[in-house]
């Protein structure tokens, strides 16, 4: 029974790419290189695949993204070391070109689980919640009327409100009923509610 992570192809390609890199060192490079550049090039090899299969296993988007990264880097890392073991005459230029081409093979669906990843999950998880996200409900047009109210009656008594403003409260407090109208109105409101 094939598991989940082994139908991405680039898993598969990866982990072809380790087994033909881990082939490869272990025959052609020099013995005092083997468990030097060697082994950082088997080690980043290895480190794509196992990377993809962790992320695989993850539920939740931003580590699902975080191990697809770290495969990504390994695989660059692995581009490195090849670049290295080319400039060191490791590798002919027929055998680098090869390994090059299996390594853009790799990270073309590496790149694209990466943005998949990135653009479907954006930091939540990747799996479908219990419940739709609900809005969040707009306050009654009666109690955003009551809190601008008292707000603006501090504002009066700090002195911070313009000159119309003010006047207009001033009259209210001198017997101007157009405030007190309104104000019964709210109170009768608040009454007749349950």
């Amino acid at each position: 029974m094939p598991l989940r992570h082994h139908s991405p192809v680039a898993w598969q390609r990866a982990d072809d790419l380790f087994i033909h890199l881990h082939q490869h060192t272990l025959k052609s490079f020099p013995a005092f290189e083997r468990f030097e550049l060697g082994g950082q090039l088997r080690r980043a090899a290895y480190s794509v695949p196992a990377n993809i299969v962790e992320g695989f296993a993850r539920r939740y988007g931003r580590a699902r993204l975080h191990f697809l990264n770290i495969a990504e880097s390994s695989l660059a890392e692995v581009g490195n070391c090849l670049h290295v073991a080319r400039g060191l005459g490791y590798l002919s230029d027929t055998e680098y070109s090869a390994l090059e081409i299996q390594i853009k093979q790799v990270g073309a669906p590496l790149r694209g689980l990466v943005r998949a990843a990135h653009f479907s999950c954006n930091g939540f998880p990747c799996m479908p919640t219990p419940y739709p996200p609900y809005p969040r409900p707009a306050l009654p047009a009666l109690l955003v009327a009551q809190r601008h109210h008292r707000v603006d009656s501090r504002r009066a008594e700090r002195g911070q409100i313009a000159g119309g403003q003010r006047r207009h409260r001033e009259q209210d407090r001198h017997g101007d009923e157009r405030d007190d109208v309104g104000r019964a109105d709210v109170e009768q409101h608040a009454r007749n509610q349950p």
